[in-house]
């Protein structure tokens, strides 16, 4: 009997294994434009990706009053057909697929439908019915905030508590989730990527890459073999390998303003350092030079610099110089980035950003904006 009952689980499983979806292969989707009540002007198809890629778009050809859309896969992706008509207002249908054969229909009048609803979509749905169901309460509690006996900035500082509250728990009750228990779908790799990117101030996948690595490593072997988890994966190893704050700083070398003179970091060593990364496009960034060139005044005679790091691109280096003389910053070293070699080693994804090193290379602090950098180079130049 028990013999039995194990060939009959393991046949179960050989054929439940044998009938999931390939991710790999070829979408066809189709549709019967004929005989509706308006008729189509255009019909685009946008792309997302798994990652979160740049979206693809493209126009799909009409052909005898049929539409017929064929695109090779290596991974399920969002695909929306949006049909735009001649005399009413456009109407669209977004889902989740991989490899497999579609068909579109139209429901009262023009509105597009799908005819199979496949497991990988109603997964994503359901994720994404969570997720706006939390929403949901958030945007209620927030108008719920009470304005009397309060101050603008009270109201703002506890609107911005609730919002980062309720983010954290789309994150942790929605996307880490999904992660978990999904981790053999393609819904469970889109959750990962979506957890490992939030928050954007501080996103996982830089702060904690270790615990994303953790995560990926229970991800199905299928699912690791997607486009997308390669893509995750070789970012976490980026990751790892980004300046943080209690890391020695390796070598770097920047060209100063003439693009003539390399800038090492290593010769400020003996100091400390802040090393600011900015733009002339960035208004934040250019509030906080005024609190930059106080403390340089304030510091620099007791070994304390700065170095300024642009990322403005090579076409806007006027732009740069222009802004440098303008904020009054170029009292000392400012150099650029056009190969980004800095941003990446750093991991910089939002500007104004800065690092403060001490004088054996270590990264002592980070993101030390307005009255706070003060405030931490009196704590290292007591009087």
């Amino acid at each position: 009997m028990r013999l039995l009952t194990l060939c009959f689980l393991i046949c179960f499983q050989s054929q439940f294994l044998y009938a999931q979806p390939s991710n790999q292969g070829s979408l066809s989707v189709t549709a019967d434009l004929r005989d509706l009540q308006d008729s189509v002007q255009k019909i685009a198809v946008v792309i997302n990706s798994i990652n979160g890629s740049p979206t693809k778009y493209n126009t799909v050809e009409i052909s005898g009053g049929k539409l017929s859309f064929v695109m090779a896969l290596e991974e399920p992706m969002l695909f929306s057909f949006v049909f735009y008509w001649k005399k009413s207002k456009s109407t669209a249908i977004s889902f989740w697929t991989g490899p497999s054969t579609q068909e579109l229909y139209f429901k009262d009048g023009l509105r597009p439908e799908i005819r199979s609803k496949t497991a990988i979509n109603q997964q994503f749905l359901e994720m994404d019915r969570q997720e706006r169901s939390i929403k949901f309460k958030r945007d209620s509690l927030l108008k719920s905030v009470s304005y009397e006996n309060k101050s603008i900035e009270q109201v703002e500082g506890e609107i911005s508590r609730l919002k980062d509250s309720l983010a954290t728990v789309i994150e942790e009750n929605v996307y880490k989730k999904y992660a978990v228990n999904y981790n053999s779908s393609p819904v469970g790799l889109y959750a990962l990527w979506k957890y490992a990117m939030a928050p954007l101030a501080s996103p996982r996948i830089k702060s904690k890459p270790d615990y994303i690595r953790s995560i990926y490593q229970s991800l199905g072997t299928g699912i690791k073999s997607l486009p997308s988890a390669k893509i995750l994966s070789a970012k976490i190893d980026e990751s790892k390998a980004i300046v943080k704050v209690r890391k020695y700083v390796p070598e770097l070398v920047l060209q100063d303003t003439t693009g003539q003179n390399g800038i090492t970091l290593s010769s400020y060593k003996g100091k400390y350092l802040l090393l600011d990364f900015w733009a002339s496009w960035c208004g934040p960034c250019r509030d906080e030079n005024p609190a930059l060139i106080k403390a340089f005044q304030k510091f620099k005679s007791k070994g304390f610099d700065i170095v300024s790091v642009t990322l403005d691109n090579e076409p806007a280096k006027d732009k740069w110089l222009e802004a440098m003389h303008k904020d009054g910053i170029d009292l000392w070293a400012n150099v650029s980035d056009f190969n980004e070699k800095a941003k990446s080693l750093f991991g910089v994804t939002a500007i104004p950003s800065n690092f403060l090193i001490d004088p054996t290379g270590k990264v002592i602090a980070q993101d030390l904006r307005g009255d706070m950098l003060e405030k931490k180079l009196q704590e290292l130049f007591p009087k």
